[in-house]
């Protein structure tokens, strides 16, 4: 007796040739990683290197802390306090599971390379089971899995953001559960809920939306046919839906697993009890929630209709093969008219012609569809038409309400701003700032609704022409979607110069990488994740709200000539000029050459890319006693071309004279201010006392001059006030300076120790 039937046995070859396709689709998306594991990170140079730093810190921390959470290793002197709950567990439980084994590069990576495949391979056994049809379960499978939002996003920033895969098995999930509920389909239907929600903040969120509309379109939907099914006679036959208990216990069980194990998380990621900054500072721009970056973060309805550049089949029709140049975000949400026509082709022939004989057969069994010779378009588990219907329409109404997610929160007519449905992220979910990331969900299920209208065309095709209209609609669906080759690969097989001198220094000498970039691990990633290799201290990567971006920004000029003194004082021995990237915010090259003395060239470096080709200074000054720092509504400093710095001021803030002696000194201080506003006038005050006073003329500039300050062994804090009305910033001067009004421009404060 055989134990496995020849049709069971060519299922399951059928069945293992998928899955291999998938996985040299995986491979071909992302080469040459597969190649390089340990020697290049798929896609460019951004937010994934950060990510990368993280995870080698979590991995290294004991050779140079006594705990993790507090990492001497960036914002140099003060260090960085980290987070040791992790906001995704199973993202970081997988993490350091496979770093007990792999280094942090490739642990990175064979994440990404598992991202591709299992995406492909949880949609290719959801589509299965919604049709019955293993060809339109490849289709869907490969659609989700070269979909452009997950290569693009998993380009530029990787980890959570790239786990696309375990939506598709959560809805798989909750749709077996919906239609025969169960203590083991509650089960796992919890698991999947967990892989969501504790994979990726932003899946889970997605996750939410789509179960809420996706259950209320089938509600709807169930309520509007029965209605109409129930018209003739409705008090003979009154509608009503039933409460089933068990259903409704199962779904309470299951909340309340995925609340209770993944709201600790949630809650404790950005946790309250991190050390307060001595000094307080604005916050950078990146990390602002405010409507004019959420508007620049959102999808507008022509990024998901309009063909990208990016495109096999839009560079094969426009010419030669050429890099994706201004391929962004938005165009990543790009659905494809191939699945956009076989949706509309699925919905027509799921829901047309809506008569009343079609609503008299809604409540029929499959069994008596197939005895019309009607059942072959029934998917599996689906006893009616009826059910069939609605949870199409359930799929509809959750694509629907994710794009209106994914738009900006207000729509502007006639002068009048008309809230729109993502309103409610800027009200209630401040830390959700990058809304066209809920186009993802509509791709998702476009890709599923396509799907199902393929399955219906193959249906209604003879045998030859099946297998050929498959294949031509698949390979467009292919060419239209994938946007490589060109091939997206950061290699660091060859370490730079620079870096491999940084590593020859005495230990724990303290580095600063200039241009100093904003805060955190995914502003600088370059240089921290090749702080791996050199592995010393530097100023760079402080998160923001900490003294050591207070610190940042009191030296973020290098081209003043008090900045070394400062490094000096704060055990800074050396800096690295990019030169590349200064020339990248529009600096000249004879801004370069103003170095000050203070800073001895010990080293210039070639090369192709912009930490390869860099300038290697010695701090020699002298150590500065005192470091002015602007604190208060004085904002983050700006390089002007010329190389001076400039922060804007809204009406009050304060620049705090640290002492770093033990004794009091007396000061001469200089406070430029220059004025492209409406005249204003300008006040310094010391322990509430009045010491300069001048009004900034439009247009013109000035410098507050204070001689003979006294500055205890405490240090002495200086208040500054404009009187004179705000003024309104550009969305571009915002986007540098993170504030949106302002009354002044500061300049770089200089302080004079006299005797």
């Amino acid at each position: 007796m055989k134990l496995i039937s020849d049709k069971q046995k060519k299922e399951f070859l059928l069945e293992i040739c998928v899955f291999i396709v998938l996985a040299l689709v995986s491979v071909f998306l992302t080469w040459p990683l597969i190649a390089r594991l340990g020697s290049s990170v798929y896609g460019e140079a951004g937010d994934n290197l950060g990510a990368i730093w993280l995870l080698w810190w979590f991995k290294n921390a004991a050779n140079f802390s006594k705990s993790a959470a507090s990492c001497p290793m960036i914002g140099f002197p003060y260090g960085a306090t980290i987070s040791l709950v992790p906001m995704e567990p199973v993202q970081n439980l997988s993490y350091r599971v496979s770093l007990l084994f792999f280094n942090e590069v490739v642990v990175f990576n064979l994440d990404i390379l598992l991202s591709f495949f299992l995406s492909g391979l949880t949609m290719y056994f959801l589509v299965k089971h919604l049709t019955g049809e293993r060809k339109a379960a490849f289709f869907g499978g490969l659609a989700y899995l070269i979909a452009p939002y997950h290569a693009y996003h998993t380009m530029t920033i990787g980890g959570g953001i790239a786990c696309v895969q375990w939506l598709p098995l959560y809805i798989l999930m909750l749709v077996k559960f919906g239609r025969n509920p169960s203590i083991k389909r509650a089960a796992l239907l919890a698991i999947c809920a967990l892989l969501v929600f504790g994979t990726s903040v932003h899946y889970g969120l997605f996750a939410l939306i789509f179960t809420v509309f996706f259950l209320a379109g089938e509600f709807v939907f169930k309520i509007f046919t029965a209605r109409v099914k129930w018209k003739p006679a409705p008090e003979s036959s009154p509608f009503s839906i039933p409460v089933n208990r068990k259903t409704l216990l199962l779904s309470l069980v299951v909340i309340m697993i995925v609340v209770a194990l993944n709201a600790p998380f949630y809650l404790g990621g950005l946790p309250d009890d991190l050390p307060r900054a001595r000094w307080v500072t604005t916050t950078v721009p990146t990390q602002l929630r405010i409507e004019e970056y959420i508007g620049n973060n959102s999808a507008s309805l022509s990024d998901y209709f309009y063909p990208n550049r990016g495109s096999l089949l839009t560079r094969l029709i426009k010419g030669p093969f050429k890099d994706y140049g201004n391929y962004n975000y938005g165009s990543s949400l790009y659905l494809g008219w191939t699945l956009i026509a076989l949706s509309l082709f699925g919905l027509i022939f799921i829901f047309a012609p809506l008569n009343k004989k079609s609503f008299a057969q809604l409540s029929e069994t499959d069994g008596k569809l197939r005895e019309r010779g009607e059942g072959k378009f029934l998917p599996v588990e689906v006893s009616s038409r009826a059910d069939f219907k609605a949870q199409t329409f359930g799929f509809v109404i959750a694509a629907f309400f994710a794009l209106l997610f994914s738009l900006k929160p207000y729509a502007n007519v006639g002068g009048v701003k008309i809230p729109l449905p993502s309103w409610l992220f800027l009200t209630f979910l401040p830390w959700f700032r990058w809304y066209l990331r809920a186009g993802m969900l509509v791709q998702l299920c476009v890709v599923i609704l396509a799907s199902v209208g393929f399955s219906f065309l193959l249906k209604n095709l003879k045998s030859a022409l099946r297998n050929i209209v498959f294949l031509l609609l698949t390979v467009l669906m292919a060419l239209e979607l994938m946007i490589v080759p060109p091939f997206r690969n950061y290699s660091f097989a060859s370490v730079p110069e620079v870096i491999k001198r940084l590593k020859e220094l005495p230990d724990r000498s303290g580095v600063a990488f200039y241009p100093l970039r904003e805060q955190g691990a995914f502003i600088t990633n370059k240089v921290m994740f090749f702080q791996r290799y050199f592995e010393k201290p530097m100023l760079n990567g402080a998160m923001d709200g900490t003294d050591a971006e207070a610190i940042r920004r009191a030296v973020f000029n290098p081209f003043d000539e008090q900045t070394p003194a400062y490094l000096k004082r704060l055990g800074i021995e050396y800096v690295v000029f990019l030169d590349d990237e200064f020339i990248e915010l529009k600096k000249s090259k004879e801004t370069l050459k103003k170095v000050p003395q203070g800073f001895k060239l010990v080293g210039e470096f070639k090369g192709s890319d912009s930490i390869s080709k860099s300038r290697l200074f010695r701090v020699t000054a002298r150590p500065a006693k005192i470091i002015p720092v602007c604190t208060g509504y004085i904002t983050v400093p700006v390089l002007f071309s010329g190389g001076d710095a400039y922060r804007v001021i809204a009406q009050s803030g304060k620049i705090e004279l640290v002492n770093f002696t033990s004794e009091t000194l007396k000061v001469d201080l200089i406070v430029p201010l220059s004025n492209p506003f409406p005249e204003g006038t300008v006040v310094l005050k010391s322990g509430g006392k009045q010491i300069w006073r001048g009004k900034v003329r439009k247009g013109a500039g000035i410098d507050a001059f204070v001689s003979g300050l006294k500055v205890p062994e405490s240090g002495l804090a200086i208040e500054i006030l404009v009187e004179g009305e705000l003024q309104p910033l550009s969305f571009n001067d915002l986007r540098w300076f993170g504030a949106s009004a302002a009354s002044m421009l500061i300049g770089d404060v200089k302080v004079q120790v006299k005797g």
